[in-house]
């Protein structure tokens, strides 16, 4: 099988992302042409027009993705990535949106998740077209731009342009990932105010979205401060979060650090949240709206990540257990609120699950709406592309190529002929959605080779990779 070496491109591909890095691309205020913000928009721009200065034809679709394009043919075979990124969150050692190179590591918000795939698959694309090879399909590697948000870009690509037909999504991990969990994104609500009498929530506030695990939560009470510092005190012996009292006599501050981590994923992180409320909850509060909606979420949700309280506990031997992630929550002039990201197995479904969290809360007076859904994705690892797929993994990193699930969602599931491939090894740390976010440089350029691979597999025909010379 052909290889094309990526290592004389390394040097460029850091520069690239260093500067890919150092834009601030969280999703942000619409403005004409710039659907998510005009740091997203500056990210797109910047990746289209590296794009033509590598020789490639570069298609902006209005501000909601854009893609770099090379081959022709009827059919398409499409590299998905993105280059939006959730926010920076606390706990940096370093700049998040200063890229830093060290220990072998670049480091920054959006480093693995998923800028440096976005490099990598560019450049790989370029080094086809430099190797003179003739493609039998339009490669596009796509830029997307709300991935981490709302995929108001894919609607948008599936509301105007035609089905893509072979797929990768380089925004998981190696080596195949053919089966995805479905996700659900629940906003709960209660109209509240602040208890006039007792030892009552003055603020409350932890976290930004549902699809992160929150590191910090912070809560004031209208109490004793003695008393709270004491039980705080004896709550927080040997937990894996810890807590802080500090202010006076009738308006105390809590404060809960815990460790940060994606959503999908809250066994590997410490939620400050869950763990703030957990203490809320053996305190005497006041029977306030606002109290009743803590004690609701300390008691149905808890600790736990499997949603057995919440009656939605399941699981099935393809895709594994659901999870659930308490990833928001604040105390607002109107009322309470928090935000839930569920991941379910493939043999459930949203309505399913959401009917059975709402009729939960409602009898509590909290009303429950869904934020954002998507089904399972699965394709039959037995379909040729999937073969394909596998031969490339197999010769690049010379072990057996296994179909994996994974919890995250990535754009393959808005795809029939799709699955995840990338960016890094099953084995790497998750350290996307969380503080000091890298990726490995070998593994940058080992993914340029490897979709440089795939595309040759793909996107010719065999007879003609016989005549292809190796390397």
């Amino acid at each position: 099988m052909l290889k094309i070496p990526m290592k004389k491109y390394k040097n460029d591909m850091l520069e690239t992302l260093s500067r890919l890095i150092a834009i601030p691309s969280v999703k942000g205020e619409a403005e004409l042409n710039m659907p998510y913000g005009r740091n997203v928009f500056r990210a797109l721009m910047m990746m289209l027009d590296r794009a033509e200065r590598l020789d490639l034809e570069s298609v902006n679709l209005f501000g909601h993705m854009g893609y770099a394009t090379y081959g022709s043919g009827s059919e398409t075979f499409a590299i998905l990535t993105h280059l939006d990124v959730v926010p920076a969150g606390e706990g940096w050692e370093t700049d998040p949106f200063q890229a830093v190179i060290k220990d072998g590591r670049i480091y920054g918000r959006g480093a693995v998740d998923d800028k440096g795939a976005a490099v990598a698959a560019l450049y790989a694309l370029h080094a086809v077209k430099n190797s003179c090879i003739s493609l039998n399909k339009q490669v596009k590697v796509f830029f997307g731009c709300d991935e981490e948000s709302g995929w108001g870009d894919i609607d948008y690509y599936k509301a105007h342009y035609p089905e893509l037909d072979y797929v990768i999504s380089p925004d998981a991990f190696f080596p195949i990932i053919n089966r995805e969990k479905g996700t659900l994104h629940i906003r709960l609500f209660r109209a509240c105010g602040v208890s006039e009498s007792g030892t009552a929530i003055l603020s409350l506030q932890s976290g930004s979205r549902p699809n992160i695990v929150p590191n910090k939560a912070r809560c004031t009470l209208r109490a004793p401060r003695e008393t709270i510092a004491q039980m705080a005190e004896v709550f927080g012996e040997g937990l894996p979060a810890s807590l802080r009292v500090e202010g006076g006599d009738g308006r105390v501050e809590v404060y809960c650090e815990g460790k940060a981590a994606h959503g999908a994923h809250p066994e590997l992180g410490v939620n400050a949240l869950c763990y703030l409320l957990a203490f809320l909850n053996i305190l005497p509060l006041s029977d306030g709206a606002a109290e009743q909606f803590t004690y609701a979420l300390a008691s149905k949700v808890g600790l736990e990540i499997d949603g057995r309280t919440l009656g939605i506990a399941g699981s099935d031997e393809l895709s594994g257990a659901l999870s659930v992630n308490l990833g928001a929550m604040e105390l607002r002039e109107d009322g309470m609120e928090a935000k839930l990201d569920i991941r379910f197995p493939i043999s459930m479904n949203a309505a399913e699950i959401f009917s059975r969290v709402k009729d939960v809360f409602a009898p509590l007076g909290i009303e429950a709406e869904i934020l954002h859904a998507m089904e399972p994705h699965y394709v039959d690892e037995n379909t040729p592309f999937i073969q394909s797929l596998k031969r490339v993994y197999e010769d690049q990193f010379g072990e057996e190529a296994e179909c994996c699930c994974c919890a995250g969602a990535t754009y393959a599931r808005a795809f029939k002929n799709s699955v995840a491939f990338g960016p890094v090894p099953k084995d790497r740390p998750d350290v996307e959605h969380g503080p000091n976010e890298y990726m490995q440089i070998d593994d940058i350029v080992k993914l340029a080779e490897v979709i440089a691979a795939a595309i040759v597999e793909v996107a010719t025909d065999p007879k003609d990779r016989e005549d292809i010379f190796s390397f």
